[in-house]
């Protein structure tokens, strides 16, 4: 069975080059899956592999590849049905994104869609679903939680955590555990892409922030998504003297916003705490050595953290299966694939009247701890490490320190049902 990926007019960003290799010599020109008697479970996947935001949908896509071809090894699911795949990229365009989901849906007709990687693209992707209103879809970058509340959708499910969790996990690692924890009435400068996801994180930031530091002064600057000229902000922080610059900068921005930080010696001024999971190994493994000792930062894992057995036999297999280090933005879909497998069985059935449901009761034992679906806004719960980098050995450059980091669980830091269903109703 063929898998069909179309890639228009790549835009090169670091990492991609790796990829187009794979694509030419792998998965994507070959076979999913041998002939098969059953019919297979379709995937339809809309990821923006180039671009800014290709340096983690890549690792993210091949995450996917990982956990799905481990399950068609093993017989795939329902007594023999294997996952076949489609690919799209929307190249981080909220256009192609609404083309290509309606294309997956109607004419690919896929029974189950992967999507909205980055929060623009989650709410143009989410849209699609409701018009449809036929097919299970994940959303796997978008984590504005408009999209869990506000325009919640029963079809649409999340993978990626939400800016919730983050934002508050954020104000909390800086406060009790960080660079703010004994500085009172403290400055802080938030450096963000002027979009959806950076608005919807500090919307929650800002008062999770103040009600941990009364006194904190918080200033704030905007840029262009995509931004590549960091100067006048950086004039700007150095003006303001804050004990500490948070940065929601992510993807194909963060490398020009390091360098110029480091050129400027911004970091002989102040701490720079960097959040968006900019401490991933894709990310690491390109600037880590730009990013300065003590940086504080969220991450799921990296090779080594957590260490156990399960963590090291998927870094292995992903290793073995694509000649490279895992990415940390990979792991939530490689778990993602695996509960999806879990529900698919539970249902009996990719039938969304079925399906739904199943999601919404499923867990799964992984090497993170226990992976269970929200069923009041279909958020999938796992945690993020917290912590500031130390001198790591290449490839990655820095590494958390395994002395100062710790474990916060997304349901320690989430709305509660009741507040959830408050915003729903004035919306």
């Amino acid at each position: 069975m063929k898998k069909k990926v179309r890639l228009p007019g790549l835009a090169w960003s670091f990492g991609v080059a790796a990829f187009l290799a794979v694509v030419c010599a792998g998965p994507f020109s070959g076979t999913s899956a041998l002939a098969q008697d059953k019919p297979p479970i379709k995937i339809g996947i809309v990821y923006p592999i180039s671009g800014v935001m290709g340096t983690i949908a890549i690792p993210a896509y091949k995450a996917h590849l990982l956990a799905m071809s481990e399950i068609n090894a093993k017989g795939g699911l329902l007594e023999g049905r294997k996952f076949e795949w489609v690919v799209r990229d929307p190249m981080g365009k909220p256009e192609l994104e609404t083309r290509y989901c309606r294309e997956m849906l109607v004419s690919e007709k896929v029974d189950i869609l992967h999507a909205g990687f980055g929060s623009a693209l989650g709410l143009a992707a989410s849209a699609v679903v409701k018009e449809h209103g036929k097919t299970v879809a994940f959303l796997e970058g978008g984590k504005t939680s408009k999209l869990r509340n506000e325009k919640f959708e029963p079809l649409v499910f999340f993978g990626e955590q939400e800016d919730i969790p983050e934002a508050r996990g954020m104000a909390k690692a800086l406060c009790e555990f960080g660079p703010l924890k004994d500085k009172p009435n403290p400055k802080v400068y938030f450096l963000s892409w002027d979009y959806e996801y950076g608005r919807s994180l500090y919307q929650w930031f800002a008062p999770a922030l103040k009600k941990y530091r009364p006194g904190v002064r918080l200033m704030e600057s905007w840029t262009k998504v995509a931004e590549t000229d960091y100067t006048p902000y950086l004039n700007l922080i150095a003006a303001a003297k804050p004990d500490v610059v948070v940065t929601t900068i992510w993807g194909g921005g963060i490398p020009s916003f390091l360098k110029q930080a480091k050129a400027y010696g911004l970091w002989d001024l102040t701490t720079l705490f960097a959040s968006t999971e900019v401490l991933g190994a894709e990310y690491l493994r390109e600037v880590g050595e730009l990013f300065p000792i003590g940086t504080w930062g969220n991450v799921m894992e990296l090779p080594g953290i957590p260490g156990n057995s399960g963590h090291q036999k998927y870094h292995e297999a992903y290793q073995k299966m694509h000649g490279e280090m895992a990415g940390a933005f990979g792991v939530r879909n490689y778990f993602m694939t695996y509960f999806l497998a879990k529900a698919i069985e539970d249902a009996k059935t990719t039938n969304p009247e079925k399906l739904v449901p199943a999601l919404q009761n499923a867990q799964i034992e992984t090497f993170l701890g226990k992976v269970w679906m929200r069923k009041i806004n279909h958020q999938m719960q796992t945690g993020m490490h917290w912590g500031p980098l130390v001198k790591a050995d290449p490839p990655l450059h820095r590494s958390l320190d395994k002395n100062k980091m710790y474990w916060l669980l997304d349901s320690d830091v989430s709305l509660t049902d009741e507040e959830i269903l408050t915003i729903r109703g004035k919306k």
